[in-house]
């Protein structure tokens, strides 16, 4: 649990972060047998129902050169998300799923929120995420999409992101 809390000291903790992680959980599972994991599910709840998507990068001038960004907010969003996967891991006893250079298949059933918005915009942002977490080498090795839970009458009360290992759909 030590760890859990020099993961956390290290992290800016702007007011954002803070209320995610208070306000927001993270469930794990990641059922294997030996070796690579085969299937991998991660579910946010809470504020993080909300992930943050490319539209949440801005540019910004810095000296000479456009400098491309994360929104404070949606960095907040991904450190907070780093955070919960890290201590869901933990809590789970499990070590942390790693799918290396494996292809795969990402399928992402984002939760409710208010409002209109696209969801074709999350899936390079979670990929993204996923690479820095460690849980797969390369985006480009990835087959990902993104959908609304309600278009297909499921539990809007959590996003669940699923990897599958390739091999494993063949």
């Amino acid at each position: 649990m030590s760890s859990i809390k020099v993961a956390f000291k290290d992290l800016p903790k702007s007011a954002i972060y803070k209320e995610l992680v208070q306000t927001s959980g993270c469930r794990v599972i990641c059922p294997r047998t030996t070796g690579e994991p085969l299937n991998l599910q991660i579910e946010f709840s809470g504020a993080l129902l909300q992930l943050p998507s490319n539209n949440d990068k801005r540019p910004f001038k810095a000296g000479r050169f456009t400098v491309v960004d994360w929104h404070k907010e949606a960095a907040a969003r991904l450190q907070a998300m780093t955070f919960l996967f890290t201590k869901a891991t933990m809590q789970a006893g499990i070590l942390p799923p790693s799918f290396g250079e494996t292809p795969v298949h990402i399928q992402i059933l984002l939760g409710h929120r208010k409002g209109r918005w696209d969801c074709h915009n999350t899936p390079k942002a979670v990929c993204d995420w996923l690479e820095d977490v460690k849980v797969i080498d390369n985006d480009s090795r990835a087959q990902c999409w993104a959908t609304k839970a309600s278009w297909f009458d499921l539990p809007q009360d959590r996003t669940t992101i699923t990897i599958t290992a390739l091999s494993l759909l063949s």
